[in-house]
């Protein structure tokens, strides 16, 4: 085994090595010469895109409610109730535990009592909107204890 790996790099030795898609045609330039026309024939690399901003909450849970209720984007807009949308008392259910599951946190009863004034179920659905969603879950990611925090 020890022959075929130095024959494998004696062949490589002989082989000049040229990146793909470089013209090999021109001018070599000797070492230490300077040759700014040539450097600037050069492609420069290009910049790096600036990384996307981070989603926006609010649209983040109009993505997770379109696709748990099989609608179009578009028609989820923060002031829309659970009800505009089409959902039911466990339709809603299903999007806050989804919610909880997505973001990590737990949206209490208490609070979604509070957001909404009743946790009468089938009041549920007509009151709660696409925002108090919204506020719950910014509320509880602020309760919600920081890695390195007390």
């Amino acid at each position: 085994m020890g022959r075929d790996l130095l024959g494998v790099l004696f062949i490589l030795s002989l082989t000049p090595l040229v990146a793909p898609g470089c013209d090999t045609s021109g001018p070599a330039i000797p070492p230490g010469d300077k040759a700014p026309e040539a450097m600037a024939a050069v492609p420069k690399a290009a910049a790096p895109e600036p990384a996307a901003p981070k989603a926006d909450i609010g649209d983040v849970v109009c993505g997770l409610i379109a696709k748990q209720m099989d609608l179009d984007r578009r028609e989820v807009t923060l002031d829309k109730s659970f009800a505009d949308l089409g959902a039911d008392d466990l339709d809603v259910v299903e999007m806050v535990m989804e919610v909880e599951d997505r973001f990590k946190v737990e949206i209490s009863d208490e609070a979604i009592d509070r957001e909404v004034g009743t946790m009468e179920s089938a009041e549920l659905p007509k009151r709660l909107k696409v925002s108090g969603l919204v506020r719950l879950l910014r509320a509880a990611l602020d309760a919600k204890p920081r890695k390195g925090g007390s």
